[in-house]
């Protein structure tokens, strides 16, 4: 019993320590162009995946009006901000600004 809680506690502070250094990564991308995959679509946010795994969101407020997505497709944007929510990294995905409009054009 004490080797489960021992090796339950281990991965926690791992998973912490995980989450806590792709939130720091994150956090020194903000305002820089990124691009990643459409992992799923759904009502009110787009998920994306990038490269290592790393899920991102990118919410309907945050598109462009007239995009359309199919799920594989590849989308640019500017990392907009990182929530941590529920020890979850939450980095979130922008389209809309003019600075985003000319880095993708």
């Amino acid at each position: 019993m004490l080797s489960w809680h021992c090796a339950k506690t281990s991965s926690l502070k791992i998973h912490e320590y995980d989450s806590m250094t792709i939130y720091q990564r994150f956090k020194d991308l903000i305002g820089q162009l990124y691009v990643a995959e459409i992992h799923h679509i759904r009502h009110k946010a787009i998920i994306l995946f990038d490269d290592e795994g790393n899920e991102i969101i990118l919410p309907k407020e945050k598109q462009i009006p007239s995009d359309f997505f199919k799920k594989g497709e590849h989308v640019r944007g500017i990392i907009e901000s990182v929530e941590l929510k529920k020890a979850l990294n939450l980095p979130l995905l922008c389209r809309v600004p003019l600075g985003v409009l000319r880095a993708l054009v």
